[in-house]
């Protein structure tokens, strides 16, 4: 099963509240294009097939109006083409001792001569999860 994300454009007498009703099981966002009097959704969604992703998006459009344009990418094609970057998952330094096994402060040292790789932010730091090594690599 793979994540899609679909772009729907279409032509509505429904209120935005009912737009919203429609489309908040999908992490749905909707704009108003007031130049061009147009509505628009993008949602997201899983699917076994491209196939069965652009009749999810088809059934899901048809409740808005006259559709009048409807893209389905796979979740990561329609991120690069967005121009969106992953972000990684992040750990805590406590978090981070408990994945490698050592205490808080032996992970703070680590990550002042550079063993560990962190960013701070605010007071606090932070560490990408992929780049922990394991209790044993410890």
């Amino acid at each position: 099963m793979r994540h899609y994300t679909a772009e729907v454009d279409f032509k509505t007498s429904i209120t935005p509240d009912e737009i919203m009703a429609v489309i908040e099981t999908f992490h749905g966002v909707y704009t108003f294009h007031e130049q061009r009097h147009a509505h628009a959704v993008t949602i997201s969604f899983p699917a076994d097939s491209g196939k069965q992703a652009i009749a999810i998006a088809t059934a899901v459009a048809e409740k808005f109006g006259e559709v009048t344009g409807l893209k389905v990418l796979t979740s990561e094609e329609f991120d690069r083409q967005e121009g969106f970057t992953h972000i990684p998952d992040l750990v805590s330094v406590t978090q981070a001792a408990q994945i490698m096994g050592i205490t808080r402060s032996a992970v703070i040292q680590r990550i002042e001569t550079g063993s560990v790789y962190a960013v701070k932010v605010g007071n606090a730091w932070v560490i990408p999860s992929a780049t922990l090594p394991t209790p044993q690599d410890s």
